[in-house]
């Protein structure tokens, strides 16, 4: 049997020569800035290119005033989307992050990141696709293709994540006038609400209590009680399964159900 050691990025559209350029340049994600391993349930790497008539951050700053008028800026990045984020320690899911990040390895982009290394001379982007497809603002294309990677990477690289504390964190709770934002698997690992069929994330604080069920026991509880698949959405009791889990964050970053449940090697 052939061994699968190690997932290159998947580039969809693009000529050899600029795929082989940029599976050079791009290899880490441009949300939560890791590669494939470890797997946190993000999905394999994905190369999105640039949006039509879009203009990355970090070339608009370089242009003047003037040259801005017909790119899309101004009404893609309102004054709401921009939300406020936690400004104290206190207002920070860090209770259990400081361990989580001491097993897995930090988690998003580090504050002295350059955006432009996130983006090859092309504006191609890389991205997980559940980082990508649960990101704000990110749209559904043709077939399983997405649309908008690019603008929710810029909007993502100011947004601090309520968990770890990093850049990169592009999930924002859903509920009016709250700014918290999350990696795709700081929410997981936070225990967040997300609906997966909107792909929709509501923070701790305002995520509906009882509002998922457990598949096995049909019985409600609350998002921080229950292990969601990365793969399929499907909620479970920790104590329904067999061998019985406990809800952590480190076990439920990543943690996938029976029924999709693959082998890390082979797949």
């Amino acid at each position: 049997m052939r061994v699968q050691t190690k997932v290159e990025p998947e580039f969809v559209g693009v000529c050899p020569l600029t795929a082989h350029l940029s599976s050079i340049r791009l290899k880490q994600c441009a949300f939560c800035y890791r590669g494939d391993q470890p797997p946190l349930g993000q999905g394999r790497l994905v190369v999105f290119g640039p949006t039509p008539g879009y203009i990355p951050l970090h070339i608009l700053n370089r242009r003047t005033s003037s040259d801005c008028d017909d790119d899309c800026h101004d009404h893609c990045y309102r004054s709401d989307l921009a939300l406020p984020m936690c400004s104290s320690p206190a207002e920070c899911e860090d209770k259990s992050s400081s361990e989580f990040i001491k097993q897995l390895g930090p988690i998003g982009l580090p504050h002295e990141i350059n955006v432009q290394s996130l983006f090859d001379p092309t504006g191609q982007c890389c991205a997980h696709m559940q980082c990508a497809a649960w990101s704000e603002g990110v749209q559904q294309g043709d077939g399983q293709s997405l649309l908008y990677v690019d603008k929710a990477i810029d909007l993502g690289s100011t947004q601090v994540c309520s968990f770890c504390r990093r850049l990169g964190a592009s999930l924002r709770c859903q509920e009016t006038g709250c700014g918290r934002s999350y990696h795709f698997p700081c929410a997981a690992a936070a225990g967040v609400h997300q609906e997966w069929s909107q792909r929709r994330t509501l923070c701790s604080r305002h995520g509906r209590a009882g509002s998922l069920q457990c598949v096995l026991c049909s019985d409600s509880a609350d998002p921080d009680g229950l292990l969601m698949c990365c793969c399929c959405g499907n909620c479970y009791h920790g104590s329904c399964l067999d061998p019985a889990l406990t809800p952590s964050p480190l076990c439920r970053a990543g943690w996938q159900c029976p029924e999709c449940r693959v082998c890390h090697i082979c797949r």
